[in-house]
């Protein structure tokens, strides 16, 4: 897909499928305003456009030093034939204190269940559990010295380890996204747990 701010293209090359853009940490600086029209449109390497290409061309308030995300979403739980749109979600980015980090979990796979993110180091739920489309508050919590393992589970079903992230070490003072994408049956798409840098 393409996207366009007010009417102009703001990514270099298409966005694919678990693509995000631009590369994090890092925000597309647009003008602030009632009415700021973005578009999604996919991407036909033939240049030749048909009827239902845009996939969502809608206006937004978007506030003066706010920050939103816009994912692209499907309808609930295996949708045939694929009905995109796209879900903005707004954000609150500031710095965690220095021996902190602060993240927030978003719950991006297109099913009627509740998930939920365990970390393997601190022993606990650390994201509590969120339905498709859903996003947690921001939970601020301190650096550790080794890495941690984040599991994505059902609420319903803990033992049950959908995804994991291996490795993850947050940098001091910086903010993340914890998101998931795939189907929940993991076919066709694979279930992956990932992150960005907000800031």
């Amino acid at each position: 897909v393409n996207v366009y701010v007010n009417g102009a293209k703001v990514n270099a090359a298409p966005l694919g499928y678990g693509g995000s853009f631009p590369l994090s940490p890092s925000y597309v600086g647009v003008a602030s305003g009632l009415a700021i029209n973005i578009k999604v449109i996919l991407n036909r390497t033939n240049n030749t456009p048909v009827a239902g290409d845009t996939i969502s061309n809608k206006n937004y308030d978007l506030g003066v030093n706010s920050y939103t995300t816009f994912y692209i979403a499907d309808t609930t739980p295996n949708p045939t034939p694929f009905n995109p749109y796209v879900v903005p979600i707004q954000e609150l980015i500031t710095d965690a204190p220095v021996g902190f980090f602060r993240a927030r979990f978003v719950n991006m796979i297109p099913s009627n269940d509740t998930l939920e993110v365990f970390s393997k180091r601190l022993n606990a739920v650390i994201f509590s559990g969120q339905l498709y489309k859903n996003a947690t508050p921001m939970v601020e919590l301190p650096t550790f010295a080794t890495n941690d393992t984040f599991q994505l589970r059902k609420v319903s079903s803990p033992a049950t380890i959908l995804a994991t992230i291996n490795g993850f070490f947050p940098t001091s003072s910086r903010t993340y996204t914890v998101y998931c994408t795939g189907n929940i049956t993991a076919t066709p798409r694979t279930r992956v747990l990932t992150t960005f840098t907000n800031r």
